[in-house]
């Protein structure tokens, strides 16, 4: 679990930094295609919590995960609720888009914090093995 680990950190890390250049990039040429970014990073990130969760063993950062978790669930259940609720009543269609500008700004914050999560535990393993070497 722990080449999982280290994989899973270089992965968030070179897909969070490659998606920040792609969005700089983008910001000075005619494209809005940076969006892509935020399904790719979301994507792995919620690959990993499931593999972690299935079949890692649980660390004292088990509770941040498990808040991470929940928000995520929440996010998307409260998405599809509203998705819902504006096919039903049309009238709704701009809380969809304020639904919609919101997770613009926080799935990132999202994103970096399930990387804090990720490396706090991977250091906290990694201190765990240094200490047998005394």
């Amino acid at each position: 679990m722990k080449i999982f680990r280290i994989t899973d950190l270089v992965i968030q890390v070179i897909l969070i930094a490659s998606s920040i250049g792609y969005g700089i990039k983008e910001i000075f040429s005619s494209g809005d295609h940076f969006v892509i970014f935020y399904f790719i990073v979301g994507a792995w990130q919620i690959i990993s919590m499931l593999i972690y969760y299935f079949f890692a063993a649980p660390t004292i950062y088990y509770e941040e995960r498990s808040c991470y978790a929940k928000l995520s669930l929440y996010t998307l259940l409260f998405g599809l609720l509203l998705g819902a609720m504006c096919f039903l009543f049309s009238s709704l269609i701009a809380l969809l888009l304020v639904y919609s500008f919101a997770l613009l700004w926080l799935t990132p914050v999202l994103a970096l914090y399930y990387l804090s999560v990720c490396w706090k535990e991977y250091s906290l393993l990694s201190k765990k093995e240094l200490i047998h070497l005394k």
